[in-house]
């Protein structure tokens, strides 16, 4: 798995930049995005031809999380179905299976967060 990453600036009703990911397969093929909106959040796509083969989870599990918890204490990601729609529970899986814990639920949404010492050998305090 490969990734690329390009800083944007955020929207302009956010403030500061954004990290963008490009997951690409073992052919570079672009197979995924996630967007580093900051330890509060995440967000992802995948490619519709490559959904469903836990490309998404290896990458954020085995590289990108990793990755960014070297520089913050936590990551949280927000579920939510007015924003995945028919993906909501896929998304859900992605979550879980990536190690990210539940720890607010509603009728709609789910918010999850991960913990740099559940992952990082040696996570910044």
């Amino acid at each position: 798995m490969h990734y690329t990453s390009k800083t944007v600036e955020g929207p302009r009703s956010f403030t500061g930049t954004h990290t963008l990911f490009l997951i690409r397969n073992d052919d570079r093929v672009c197979v995924a995005a996630i967007q580093d909106a900051g330890q509060w959040d995440l967000h992802w796509v995948v490619d519709p031809a490559y959904r469903g083969q836990g490309l998404l989870t290896a990458a954020l599990r085995d590289e990108l999380l990793p990755y960014l918890l070297r520089s913050r204490p936590w990551q949280q990601v927000t579920v939510s179905y007015g924003v995945a729609g028919e993906y909501y529970e896929a998304s859900q899986k992605v979550a879980r299976q990536a190690g990210f814990k539940a720890i607010s639920t509603t009728d709609d949404e789910v918010v999850y967060r991960i913990n740099a010492e559940d992952l990082v050998a040696d996570p910044v305090p």
